[in-house]
């Protein structure tokens, strides 16, 4: 399996990038009370993760993102250049940078978390006018629905390009259930499809049926990932369910879905078929799962085919 993308090409990252605070459980939780566990801190943010991930698969990125001047945003942005990512184009402001703390439970399922996300009012129309030509440029747009409803339509209506969002949360996929017509692709797992389509999804019929109303609403294509049952792909012309046959160590979960997206975007860069782009998401998947930082320092295109030969 050979997937490569032309060498100059690259991509645009509009969204969220802020600092993730995970607290992990070592027992069951207990509500209202102090729960004895690990905490760890990471650079975060789902735009900021999917293009942390996406340059360490090789490929080249921009981020379009706003940045407070605090010990966070200069923490952000360092980690974020490190990894490959081009930050010249970040909004510096007199605001505190974003974050966003969960808890998980002993298994690294999250029970529960809160994001301040304040600083993303700053993402406006002007601020991407100032930015035309790197936008203009880019092969692909990549989002999340954090952004002002303002700039996403300014973003369909300006740049005659595929624009792929992932939906992060169902208050978030909330804010896009009205607009899929302005995504080339949509990435949800079920919880979020369901507030896309409107649909409570209880079986894989209805996972086909939530998949079937997101396209009718106007998206090119749609991922619906399903935790340990694999994924669903669907498009006008083809409809796939993939299971991945790899148990990944599981340590946190958080990060999963911006590896699965990543994996998406450089598997379109590449043309890459659709059974390639699944098996090859699923297993970035796998990379993320097995990290105890949002964005796994093993990943790689290297990583991603040793899991595909191991299952």
């Amino acid at each position: 399996m050979v997937v490569t993308m032309k060498e100059n090409n690259y991509i645009v990252g509009i969204g969220a990038a802020n600092i993730d605070i995970s607290g992990r459980s070592t027992s069951g939780i207990k509500t209202f009370d102090s729960n004895p566990g690990k905490i760890s801190m990471s650079v975060g943010g789902v735009t900021r993760n999917v293009l942390d991930n996406y340059c360490r698969l090789g490929g080249n990125a921009y981020l379009l993102a706003c940045l407070g001047d605090d010990l966070f945003g200069k923490y952000i942005a360092s980690y974020s250049e490190a990894a490959g990512i081009d930050m010249s184009c970040v909004n510096r402001i007199h605001q505190g940078s974003s974050c966003y703390v969960n808890v998980l439970n002993n298994d690294g399922e999250m029970e529960v978390a809160i994001s301040d996300m304040a600083i993303i009012e700053n993402l406006n129309v002007d601020y991407f006018k100032r930015h035309d030509k790197i936008i203009g440029g880019s092969e692909i747009v990549m989002c999340d629905p954090s952004l002002p409803s303002a700039s996403l339509d300014y973003l369909f209506q300006t740049y005659d390009k595929p624009i792929f969002v992932d939906t992060v949360s169902r208050a978030y996929a909330s804010t896009i259930a009205n607009k899929l017509e302005m995504f080339h692709t949509v990435k949800a797992n079920k919880l979020e499809a369901e507030i896309l389509a409107g649909k409570e999804i209880n079986d894989s019929q209805d996972v086909e049926l939530a998949a079937s109303i997101i396209l009718g609403k106007g998206a090119k294509r749609v991922f619906i990932t399903l935790g340990k049952d694999g994924c669903y792909y669907a498009s006008k012309k083809e409809k796939l369910f993939y299971k991945l046959d790899y148990q990944p160590n599981i340590k946190n979960v958080t990060g999963a879905g911006d590896a699965f997206m990543a994996m998406l975007i450089h598997c379109y860069m590449a043309n890459a078929d659709t059974l390639t782009t699944l098996k090859m998401a699923s297993a970035s998947s796998c990379i993320a799962l097995e990290s105890e930082n949002t964005v796994s320092e093993d990943m790689s295109l290297e990583n991603v085919r040793r899991i595909l030969q191991e299952k």
